[in-house]
């Protein structure tokens, strides 16, 4: 009887290990956010590194709902990036948009030709035009040049 009780323990110890073992390994499956293999994010006098990071989940939120199958390898923002795209984000700025442009690399896979993209290619200088919200980031525009 006693050998019974400890052996039942044991049975209902181990399952419950296998049930926790099973929850965590699901947890961490489903909320992996994916992110970029490289981040080259520098703070600048209109924006702070916070803000930066926060445009950057935006992208890759939106990146990897929309770019099946792609792999997002490099975000990248600084002053120089902010001055020379400042003029191409002119259009939004006359309408009163507060407006970032961050810069991405990223590689296609074979069926990237669903989404319009050339499989099996590395789209370099990849601009992403995100509007300041009382929300957060909102992509408004992307493409290459």
């Amino acid at each position: 009887m006693v050998k019974t009780k400890k052996r039942s323990k044991k049975v209902i110890l181990a399952a419950l290990l296998l049930i926790l073992s099973i929850w965590c390994i699901c947890v961490i499956c489903l909320s992996s956010d994916k992110h970029a293999e490289k981040y080259d994010l520098y703070p600048t006098e209109k924006y702070t590194i916070r803000q930066v990071n926060t445009a950057c989940r935006t992208i890759e939120t939106f990146f990897y709902k929309h770019f099946k199958g792609c792999i997002l390898l490099e975000l990248r923002y600084n002053a120089e990036i902010e001055a020379k795209y400042s003029i191409d984000a002119a259009e939004y700025k006359e309408e009163g948009k507060d407006i970032i442009v961050i810069l991405s690399t990223f590689k296609t896979n074979a069926i990237a030709e669903k989404i319009n993209l050339v499989p099996n290619f590395t789209y370099s200088n990849w601009i992403w035009t995100l509007e300041k919200t009382p929300f957060g980031w909102k992509i408004i525009d992307c493409g290459c040049l």
